[in-house]
């Protein structure tokens, strides 16, 4: 897999930027000019999140198979992108895991491909925290994402609506 870092992604010029983050991440906040190709639905991607963490790799598959089909209209979609002559970018939230799968797709079509290391979340070096009064979590963001965000957000862990007081951390 080849990586590329923040900086050397500032020094480029002619590149196509894929967010395979789901649709709701990508409203959320997103780098400028990022084509939204969602590798897996909101509700696939919680689920596998809580497999990959909790069984581990080999389960992720298993229990991706009942949503081949899906995969095989993504993988189209990847194709018919990888035509580009740009070089191609792919990030995620952390490239941990969706951005390794799309990068995986995409390499086999086209040669000139890299994840961006660390996902939108390496993108900046200043960090905001929200916390949430309820049950006691600290949400971090980082400045793309706080450029994008409302006044509120929901707590990923109680679901409760959060008042958007940033402080730096």
């Amino acid at each position: 897999m080849k990586w590329l870092d923040k900086q050397a992604l500032e020094q480029m010029s002619d590149y196509c930027l894929l967010d395979v983050r789901t649709e709701k991440q990508y409203r959320d906040g997103h780098l400028p000019n990022a084509i939204n190709l969602p590798i897996v639905a909101e509700k696939l991607h919680y689920q596998l999140y809580h497999t990959y963490h909790t069984k581990g790799k080999c389960w992720v598959i298993i229990e991706s198979l009942p949503h081949f089909r899906d995969f095989l209209r993504y993988f189209q979609q990847l194709y018919h992108l990888a035509q580009t002559e740009q070089t191609i970018i792919i990030y995620c939230s952390r490239a941990r895991f969706r951005s390794k799968l799309a990068y995986t797709i995409v390499r086999c079509f086209h040669r000139s491909t890299f994840i961006l290391a660390g996902g939108i979340k390496g993108m900046s070096a200043k960090k905001f925290e929200a916390l949430c009064p309820e049950c006691g979590i600290e949400h971090l963001f980082n400045e793309v994402e706080v450029q994008h965000m409302s006044t509120t957000i929901h707590c990923k862990k109680c679901g409760r609506l959060i008042p958007m007081y940033l402080s730096e951390k």
